[in-house]
């Protein structure tokens, strides 16, 4: 069985400015490579359509939705038939999107997305794509664990970290959009 799992997606969205420590703005989980927080948790990935989740017109809002309702702890990779994907052609991806809203924005600093993995499958590597209000990178998502199993969460949890630093004008003040999805095996 195919699969990349998001046991702790993490998603943290930094303001670092020149005079001034890093802020939080917002956070999605908790940073304790648990992922019991999240929707579905910790093994019914099988609820994932039946849940709603992964259809682009589907969102989390910041500050409204409920993580243990609303942001599932697992997103399929594109073979993933439990999770409406096929990796013929790339039919479907699935993608989580998180909205949120800026009043002020900051007269200095920079931006700084963060996205924590704790696992995916070792057998089935995905290319991952994070989007920012239109502008995109790709990352190859590495080995984390030789172990991993979408029936359980991992016995020695690891966690790969993905660090974008954003441009200072991507975000912008009020309504802004992250989305995260898989392409393709790249392993």
């Amino acid at each position: 069985m195919k699969k990349i799992a998001f046991f702790t997606l993490l998603a943290s969205l930094f303001i670092s400015a020149c005079t001034q420590d890093k802020q939080i703005l917002w956070q999605l989980g908790e940073n304790d490579n648990s992922g019991a927080e999240f929707a579905l948790a910790p093994g019914g990935y099988k609820d994932y359509i039946a849940n709603d989740f992964g259809w682009e017109d589907k969102y989390y809002l910041i500050g409204k939705s409920d993580e243990k309702k609303e942001w599932p702890y697992i997103i399929p990779g594109i073979s993933d038939t439990w999770g409406g994907t096929w990796g013929t052609a790339g039919w479907r991806s699935s993608t989580l999107n998180i909205l949120f809203g800026i009043e002020n924005l900051p007269k200095r600093g920079g931006w700084k997305l963060t996205v924590d993995l704790l696992d995916c499958n070792s057998k089935d590597l995905p290319l991952f794509k994070v989007t920012v209000n239109g502008t995109s990178w790709k990352y190859s998502i590495p080995e984390i664990s030789k172990n991993s199993s979408i029936y359980t969460l991992p016995e020695n949890p690891s966690e790969y970290l993905i660090e974008i630093p954003l441009p200072a004008d991507l975000i912008r003040k009020g309504g802004n959009q992250i989305s995260m999805t898989t392409l393709q095996d790249h392993g």
